[in-house]
C-alpha cells in the first residue's frame, strides 16, 4: 500500500545568484532558468519594470540578501537606472529601451563580484507611433535607437549622376514604423 509522509521542511540554499524577471514573468524555482512565463511586448521609449531577486543554485527566492545590484542592457540607448540595494532579497527597476528587436536586461551583483549576474529573457521592443520620416543616402545604414538614427558617411555624388535614397517612416527613436 502507498503511505504518505509528513510534510518535509525543504528551506533554500545560499545566496548563489540574481534573478532578472520581465513583465510576463514570474519566479519558477527549481526550473532550468528560474522563471515561467514568456516577457510582454514593450513600446520603444516606454518605461517598464523589471524586478531583481536574490535566488539560491537553484532559484529559490532569498529575502534576507541587501546587495547592491547594477542594471545594464543589450540596448545600447537604453535609459537605465542608477544602482541600488536589494531590500529584503528583491528590488524593482525602471528600465526604458529605445531600439526595436529583442532585447535582455541583465542585473549584476555589485557589492560581491562573485555572485552569479543574470540577463533578462529576451524582450522584443517594438516601434512606438510614427512620427518623422528618415533619408539615408548611399553608404548610410539605419540605426535605430541613436541619436541621428544612422551611421555611415556621405560619399561624393557626380553630377547628373542618379543615385537611390532610401526613406523610412520612423518613430521618435529611428525604428522602423512598418505600418506607415
Amino acid at each position: 500500500t502507498a503511505h504518505t509522509t509528513q510534510s518535509i521542511a525543504v528551506n533554500a540554499g545560499a545566496f548563489a545568484k540574481l534573478l532578472v524577471l520581465a513583465p510576463g514573468e514570474s519566479l519558477a524555482p527549481g526550473t532550468a532558468s528560474g522563471r515561467s512565463g514568456t516577457p510582454t511586448a514593450q513600446t520603444a521609449g516606454v518605461a517598464f519594470n523589471v524586478t531583481v531577486n536574490a535566488v539560491d543554485a537553484n532559484w529559490n527566492f532569498l529575502n534576507t540578501p541587501t546587495d547592491m545590484v547594477g542594471i545594464t542592457s543589450s540596448d545600447a540607448n537604453a535609459i537605465l537606472p542608477s544602482n541600488a540595494a536589494l531590500v529584503a532579497g528583491t528590488q524593482t527597476f525602471s528600465v526604458t529601451l529605445k531600439t526595436g528587436g529583442g532585447r535582455t536586461v541583465t542585473a549584476t551583483d555589485i557589492t560581491d563580484g562573485l555572485k552569479t549576474a543574470n540577463s533578462s529573457s529576451s524582450i522584443t521592443v517594438n516601434a512606438a507611433a510614427f512620427a518623422k520620416l528618415q533619408l539615408l543616402v548611399p553608404v548610410e545604414v539605419a540605426s535605430p535607437g541613436g541619436v541621428s538614427g544612422k551611421t555611415g558617411s556621405l560619399n561624393t555624388q557626380i553630377k547628373g549622376t542618379a543615385f537611390n535614397v532610401t526613406v523610412n517612416a520612423v518613430d521618435a527613436f529611428w525604428n522602423v514604423v512598418n505600418s506607415v
